[in-house]
């Protein structure tokens, strides 16, 4: 589980807040908790009306396919993967034993030789046919159905905070969809200690506005200068910094000279070694 420190408890906020008077608060980042191998639980796990299962914790909705967490992998001399599965079809009609994910890769074991591995696994055709062949054809991988079930729901719920109660994952899923890669100054950010860098962003401020179309992946830099009337405030500042100071070499020198800048009007260089 990655986690991000909490900069806003640190020694240089608390000396900002009470010499410049700033508010220290975090930019808005998300982290989706990997569910992998469990069974199905009513009490957290309801089917809606359309077949799908959605995963139930708090305010906070999920979206689940199943799969075969232990699969025959040598069938006829060559090597296969089980599907996954969004709905009730034809396949998992005739067989039984399939576990609930949220997100890809999941362990899969082979019954042959007992290994474990990760996989990234294809969608199954029966449930194509059968829900996504007027969206989409097969072998669309996961983070796409995520993102194809958000635009086709009818009726979508809000948490407390305005944002989506599925948007730990679909902020997950549009980044993914953009092989986690700033859009605005295409820094790479795929490795997994990196990928806490990349937020999904709002482009029209609307957060319940949540066509892909309105999405943008920013690293943290290009994020903060998306809402400069925030980082003039302080929010993220600290944490904008931390990025920048191991990152500085792969960032984009326009977007480098404007954060220093609002840095330089807004006195955020008191009081910093």
């Amino acid at each position: 589980m990655i986690k991000l420190h909490d900069f806003t408890k640190g020694k240089t906020a608390q000396f900002l807040s009470k010499v410049r008077k700033l508010t220290f608060e975090m930019f808005r980042n998300v982290e989706l908790i990997q569910i992998d191998g469990i069974k199905y639980d009513p009490s957290k796990i309801e089917i809606d009306e359309n077949g799908f299962a959605v995963y139930k914790n708090g305010e906070e909705r999920m979206l689940l396919f199943y799969y075969k967490q232990f699969f025959y992998t040598n069938w006829t001399g060559s090597r296969k993967l089980p599907k996954y599965h969004i709905v009730h079809c034809e396949t998992r009609q005739e067989y039984g034993g399939f576990v609930f994910a949220n997100k890809m890769p999941v362990k899969v074991t082979s019954r042959e030789n007992h290994q474990t591995t990760l996989e990234k696994l294809e969608l199954c055709k029966n449930c194509s046919k059968q829900v996504f062949k007027s969206w989409w054809g097969t072998n669309q991988p996961w983070y796409e159905a995520v993102l194809k079930y958000l635009e086709h729901q009818d009726n979508s719920l809000f948490k407390s905070d305005g944002y989506h109660s599925m948007w730990n994952q679909i902020s997950e899923a549009y980044r993914e969809s953009v092989g986690f890669k700033c859009e605005s100054c295409h820094i790479d950010l795929s490795n997994q200690e990196d990928k806490k860098w990349l937020h999904t962003h709002h482009k029209n401020g609307n957060t319940k506005d949540n066509r892909q179309g309105n999405f943008q992946a920013l690293c943290l830099l290009c994020h903060s200068l998306s809402h400069k009337e925030k980082l003039i405030k302080g929010t993220g500042f600290l944490e904008v910094q931390d990025f920048i100071d191991n990152y500085k070499s792969k960032l984009n020198s326009r977007q480098l000279s404007e954060y220093e800048q609002i840095k330089r009007n807004t006195g955020h260089n008191s009081g910093l070694a």
